[in-house]
């Protein structure tokens, strides 16, 4: 009888929620999971899709989607295939500049409890932030969210996930997808780079809003001290990278191509190639956009002098 009653406790044990999560020690993060702007298939990027079907419980057994998980986010077809999405695969998303009308803030809220959650993973705490705010005192919450959640689990790595890419203040850095609620995730950055660099805890920064358009960046790595940022997203239809993210003996951060499976090292993204790899684009795209404060000197310039060659 005692017997039988050790192994029903153990198989309760074994079968406990709590204790599966255990289990959940390796990610897959990917940003912009709608994919390209110009299919308008109102579901998750095909390639994607495939990836995720194809390769749960075999590299990865969490989803991290990294912000701009919707195109419309009131699209009710759109939601609704998100829904299944969520409802098939055990998926963490972020809000993403995309995503803040009201239907998906409040479908995030009732599948996380709050648009900002945490896990600890072993010796890791794991913070999903909604870094698409507006104001200083949603800063200083998130902030406050941060630190009370590292005093309280005195972790050795924390990993911040979120949409913007809150480690790049300008496009000569890392060029993003866009440029809004940025002011607001640089001030975030900063103050937890007061607070923390150069301690003994390893953060790594995850975020999701680069990918979206072709010969942009659509990967990032950079490392500064005991910060390491990461950067990836989807949609540019030529480049499908993700990351894999392996929790079981300390934090181990990948490259994957989702078409070819090819791992790749994060060295290949390092912060000095993708600069010189954006660099005649970014500059080719402010001449295209700010051509006429170029020329307009110029032409006043020369109009002035014609005129008065006239008098």
């Amino acid at each position: 009888m005692l017997k039988e009653l050790f192994t029903l406790l153990f198989l309760l044990l074994y079968i406990n929620p709590v204790n599966s999560q255990l289990e959940d020690n390796k990610f897959f993060f990917v940003g912009h999971a709608y994919g390209s702007h110009k299919v308008k298939d109102q579901n998750f990027d095909p390639d994607l899709l495939h990836f995720i079907n194809n390769q749960k419980d075999k590299l990865f057994n969490k989803i991290v989607l990294g912000g701009d998980v919707v195109y419309d986010c009131n699209d009710d077809i759109e939601l609704d295939n998100l829904k299944r999405q969520l409802d098939s695969h055990n998926i963490k998303f972020i809000i993403g500049n995309h995503d803040t009308c009201g239907k998906m803030l409040e479908l995030a809220n009732k599948e996380f409890g709050s648009l900002n959650s945490y896990e600890i993973i072993k010796n890791t705490l794991v913070l999903y932030l909604n870094t698409s705010v507006s104001s200083d005192e949603e800063v200083e919450e998130l902030y406050s969210f941060i630190k009370a959640n590292i005093e309280i689990s005195s972790p050795q790595n924390v990993i911040i996930f979120t949409h913007q890419l809150i480690f790049s203040k300008s496009d000569f850095y890392v060029r993003v997808n866009s440029r809004k609620y940025y002011d607001y995730g640089n001030k975030l950055y900063d103050k937890v780079y007061e607070s923390y660099i150069n301690s003994e805890i390893q953060f790594h920064f995850v975020a999701g809003d680069i990918g979206a358009f072709k010969y942009t960046p659509y990967s990032f790595y950079d490392a500064i001290d005991n910060f390491s940022l990461y950067g990836v997203g989807i949609g540019n239809l030529i480049n499908q990278k993700g990351l894999l993210i392996d929790f079981t003996n300390d934090v181990i951060v990948k490259f994957i191509d989702i078409k070819t499976l090819k791992i790749e090292p994060k060295e290949k993204y390092l912060r000095h190639k993708v600069q010189l790899y954006q660099f005649p684009k970014l500059i080719l795209y402010y001449i295209k956009n700010y051509i006429i404060y170029i020329l307009l000197p110029i032409i006043i310039f020369f109009t002035y002098k014609i005129n008065k060659s006239l008098r």
